[in-house]
């Protein structure tokens, strides 16, 4: 019974190796052989509480039994106890010097306090002792890696592939290494490896998780523009206990909310990602100090110059500590010259793990912006001529996470921000005065008001607040449940005041003010099942409870200098809504390398600007571009996914969108409040900077229907070329009683993306990229109308051998066409960063 629960543990098969090891303990509990095993199982899959109780008890019934100590004390080096680990490596090397576990549990401590070369002579002695232990050989590979001699760590992570042939780990370790090395092809490799090994993991919680979630199986297609395919392995690898799954995904998503969700929950389950290399992968969490200086030119509609300063790192003296800051200021302007403006930005992420499992996470962005309008006078609309604008954004989280055991995660976070812009000058609106002369009297000609205004005030004032719980519980290998409380709440203030003089009577201006005081509350209590039932079906029942409430009080006042109040009319909006929102799907396997996805979500949007809870069913995300705060979607989507062989990947969907915003006069006058900053935090971005995205810009529209079809195709052409092509057939009305009928804004018709990835060197990727769309328009009225054209791009990356110098330039935005799209210039990039 122990040769086969040693076997299973050899083959991956945790489950069975604790199935057994705990029935020969159960059968005889004084063998001290089944509480080792029992221990080692539980070591390897990081239920530490479990795993020191039954070495613990191993070391009871026989002190002097090779290894044990060692083991003992490896457990303590992986908790993050570096005192209590090398007082027991110190005990068992002195009882046993060829202890080949305990050898390598002092290198693994010697790695993470930041002692390579010593670490080194710790995993070579293993070695030489047990050739054949994969652990020692993976680790030897990670030294070699963090010491800068890459062909003997690559040789050191392959031979431990073949000693534990049923690991994922070293292949995951091989695809971070070889996208380090910009081998893109090999890291794809890799990934597939790794992929297939996925149901023999035992834990990648001793990976560091770096910034942009490399690790994941998912990144090496990404880096080539293989959205769908990398989705696709993202989707299938996801393990919501790990970091690395939700800073992946969160590349993958636009700025918004779902991206939001991913980074918060990457950076709760592992603060110590902000002390990651802003170069090499270090693959284990290890103490190091790094900083980076960036400059950007940027031409368009808006031209821009931007210098940044960062500075990152890792402290293991006392606790596991890491930092990073970012700080960042620049200048620009709007093309035509209508306005200029410069301001800065900081950034600060702290992370500390100051018990076993225990996470704790701060972040910290403050933001001034000052900018100037100006512009010739436009009797068609209210035009800024001469007018200054100040913009200030703070925001702060705090949030902690708690691994009660490996498949049992708790996490909160509350978070707190405020946004508050005023722009004050002058003001040019014959509308406005063309209206105050018809208030007094009907009769222009009697007492004309002049156009040429003054703009006292516009300011606008926001401010957030969020409170978020979540529990995920792994109940069995074939079931996962999460649950969750969250509220949020946003005030948003409006002070509009402008003053007209009349050209008859100067000393009796005419003072207009519009006042808008708007809340917004959500509340939502959420449960989700994930796991496989009968027949092969992956399913995800999810149901939210949401409480959300609207209420706005407005008021329009005129007073005239001398005279008093004229006009005073105040006007209450009151939204409420208290529901049951169901999302559910099934997933379904035919073959080797296909899925299919059925899906349908009932999701209001809350008044945060993130969750903790799941935002996508079975990989498809939740809809939150085309739904504003209270806004309510409804979607269903068909799925189907297919890889064809190793070089090919294709996708097709049904897709439905029925999306109704909140009918409120206020919406457009409040910018949405993010968290762009957020994002920051990363000290190594995506080779290029976003995911693919197929909406030009977010619509703006009250309610409607969206439905779509689609296919795409991701292709490995050769070894370093590689072709994705998307077409997307919409339907989109608006079904709003003052636009019935007319197009969702920025949906078109036919759209079609080619794109290109070239590695043309070691040091050199170049990015080619067409897209097409149908005619379509740029607001819910349909008055602006976008003509059908082709855009172009090309961008190109380059870093240096050793990963200090990167420049990246591009040339994009190329319209066939200047009519076809809402940005009519060319953008021109220019990015260069040096890291040390």
């Amino acid at each position: 019974q122990l040769a086969q629960a040693d076997q299973a543990r050899l083959d991956g098969d945790g489950d069975t190796a604790l199935r057994l090891f705990d029935a020969a303990r159960t059968a005889h509990p004084t063998s001290h052989e089944a509480w080792f095993g029992l221990g080692r199982v539980h070591a390897e899959k990081d239920n530490l509480a479990e795993a020191r109780r039954a070495l613990d008890e191993a070391i009871r019934l026989a002190p002097d039994a090779p290894g044990y100590l060692g083991e003992r004390a490896t457990l303590e080096a992986l908790s993050g106890d570096p005192k209590a680990a090398r007082t027991g490596f110190e005990q068992a090397l002195a009882r046993q010097p060829d202890d080949y576990l305990a050898l390598t549990g002092l290198g693994i401590l010697q790695l993470k306090t930041g002692e390579p070369e010593a670490a080194l002579s710790s995993f070579l002695k293993a070695g030489t002792i047990e050739p054949r232990y994969a652990r020692a050989q993976l680790y030897v590979g990670v030294t070699y890696y963090q010491l800068g001699n890459r062909l003997r760590a690559l040789e050191s992570v392959r031979k431990a592939a073949e000693l534990d042939p049923k690991d994922p780990l070293p292949h995951v370790v091989l695809g971070m290494m070889q996208g380090d090395a910009q081998a893109l092809r090999a890291a794809i490799d890799a990934a597939r490896e790794a992929q297939v090994r996925m149901p023999y993991l035992k834990s990648l919680n001793q990976l560091l998780s770096n910034q942009k979630g490399s690790a994941n199986v998912g990144a090496a297609l990404a880096a080539q523009g293989m959205e769908e395919w990398a989705h696709a392995y993202a989707t299938d690898a996801y393990n919501p206990h790990w970091a690395g799954s939700a800073l992946f995904l969160a590349d993958r998503y636009p700025d918004g909310h779902n991206k939001n969700a991913e980074l918060y929950r990457g950076f709760l389950l592992d603060p110590t990602v902000f002390g990651a290399s802003n170069r090499f992968s270090a693959l284990v969490a290890s103490p190091g100090h790094y900083g980076s200086v960036g400059l950007r030119a940027a031409t368009g509609d808006f031209e821009q110059n931007t210098l940044q300063l960062a500075a990152n790192g890792l402290s293991t003296s006392v606790v596991p500590f890491a930092y990073s800051l970012v700080a960042d200021g620049g200048a620009g302007q709007r093309n035509p010259n209508t306005l200029e403006s410069h301001g800065g930005n900081v950034t600060l992420g702290l992370g500390l793990k100051p018990l076993p499992g225990l996470g704790v996470f701060y972040f910290g962005t403050s933001t001034a912006v000052d900018g100037r309008f100006s512009g010739a006078a436009n009797p068609a609309a209210p035009t800024l001529t001469n007018d200054r604008l100040e913009q200030r954004t703070g925001r702060q989280d705090l949030g902690a996470s708690y691994r009660i055991a490996p498949d049992n995660t708790l996490m909160v976070k509350i978070g707190d921000g405020r946004q508050s812009s005023r722009l004050t000058g002058e003001l040019f609106s014959a509308q406005q005065a063309a209206a105050l002369n018809t208030t007094f009297g009907g009769v222009p000609a009697l007492l004309p008001f002049n156009p040429a205004g003054r703009l006292d005030g516009y300011t606008t004032d926001i401010d957030q607040a969020d409170l978020q719980l979540r529990q995920t519980i792994d109940i069995r290998r074939d079931l996962r449940v999460s649950w969750g409380l969250e509220k949020a709440r946003e005030d948003r203030d409006l002070v509009f005041q402008r003053t007209f003089n009349s050209v008859l009577a100067p000393l009796f201006p005419a003072v207009l003010t519009t006042t808008i005081a708007r809340q917004l509350e959500s509340a939502d209590a959420y449960v989700s099942a994930q796991g496989r039932g009968p027949f092969g079906l992956d399913y995800q029942a999810d149901l939210v409870h949401q409480h959300f409430t609207a209420s706005t009080v407005m008021s329009d006042r005129l007073d005239l200098t001398g005279v008093g109040n004229l006009l005073n009319t105040p006007t209450l909006e009151r939204d409420s809504f208290s529901e049951f929102n169901p999302r559910f799907g099934l997933a379904f396997a035919p073959a080797p390398g296909q899925k299919m996805r059925v899906v349908y979500q009932r999701w209001r949007h809350g008044a945060g600007n993130a969750s903790l809870g799941p935002v996508d069913t079975l990989g498809i995300p939740l809809e939150d571009r085309l739904t504003e705060a209270g806004g309510l979607v409804r979607r269903a989507r068909v799925q189907y996914d297919w890889q064809f062989g190793n070089d090919s990947f294709l996708q097709a969907f049904a897709d439905q969108r029925q999306v109704r915003n909140l009918a409120s006069a206020t919406t457009a006058q409040f910018r949405v409040f993010g968290v762009a900053e957020l994002d920051a935090l990363r000290a190594r971005k995506p080779v290029f900077g976003e995911a693919f995205d197929d909406l030009e810009k977010t619509p703006a529209f009250l309610q409607g229907r969206v439905s779509s079809v689609g296919v795409a195709g991701n292709w490995l052409l050769q070894r370093d070329f590689t072709l994705a092509a998307r077409y997307t057939l919409s339907d989109s009305r608006n079904s709003s009683a003052a636009f019935l009928g007319n197009e969702v804004p920025y949906i078109p018709r036919h759209f079609v993306n080619l794109s290109g990835f070239w590695q043309a060197s070691a040091s050199w990727l170049v990015g080619l990229s067409a897209s097409y769309r149908s005619s379509r328009f740029a607001d819910e009225a349909n008055a602006v109308p976008l003509e059908a054209g082709w855009v172009f791009g090309i961008t190109s990356f380059w870093e240096s051998d050793d990963k200090r110098w990167t420049l990246e330039a591009g040339l994009t935005n190329l319209h066939a066409n200047k009519r076809s799209a809402a940005e009519r210039r060319a953008r021109a990039v220019v990015n260069a960063t040096y890291r040390f």
